[in-house]
């Protein structure tokens, strides 16, 4: 009986342990998804960000355009 109860035990710990490992192989898992996600996030933002001169209204592109209002040709 008392061998019994101690193979129980041990199965049982056993089993404790396999589930904690699962458990915690997932919680890891969606730790590190949830970083590189953030990361990925990031760096979108970076790209999307405007530089000083690129904001400016009334530019085409590097080369500002010259206005025609008020000439004669």
């Amino acid at each position: 009986m008392i061998l019994s109860i101690k193979k129980l035990n041990d199965r049982l710990f056993i089993l404790i342990f396999e589930i904690s490992i699962v458990f915690f192989n997932f919680i890891f898992k969606n730790i590190i998804i949830s970083v590189i996600i953030i990361l990925l996030a990031c760096v979108a933002e970076l790209v999307d960000a405007h530089d000083s001169k690129s904001c400016d209204f009334g530019h085409v592109g590097s080369i500002p355009t010259a206005s025609t209002i008020g000439k004669s040709v």
